[in-house]
């Protein structure tokens, strides 16, 4: 069970104790993450200049990946997820993808944190 679960000032390291080990994740460049309660997982938005278009990642208790879903086909290229709208305790989140599909808007949509699908896309109006 995930506990003491925290993100480095400079957002580069994500560390969390489970079954009283030390688990860490470090990154390059900086990351938004999130303690899933209901699921003892991490969500990790990464930059896409260190994970490329797969910058969307669940990790399990123990740091092992669980998900790092691919991003959805649209009409215009997707080249990652721009910000997750973190809500905890709720199973979809929306985030925000890297993508002009509904220029002059940003392009959002809601993401599963079960299945990891992504669905319902919409401009951010």
């Amino acid at each position: 069970m995930i506990s003491h679960f925290r993100v480095s000032p400079d957002q580069r390291t994500v560390s969390w104790k489970n079954a009283g080990r030390e688990v860490a994740l470090h990154f390059q460049y900086e990351v938004h993450a999130h303690h899933v309660h209901y699921l003892d997982e991490v969500l990790v938005q990464s930059d896409i200049r260190e994970s490329g278009s797969n910058n969307l990642c669940l990790y399990q208790a123990d740091g092992s990946g669980k998900a790092c879903p691919a991003m959805p086909r649209l009409k215009q290229e997707v080249a990652g997820v721009y910000a997750v709208w973190f809500v905890q305790g709720k199973r979809y989140q929306t985030v925000v993808l890297h993508s002009s599909e509904f220029s002059p808007y940003d392009t959002a949509c809601t993401f599963d944190l079960e299945t990891h699908q992504f669905s319902a896309f919409h401009p951010t109006k």
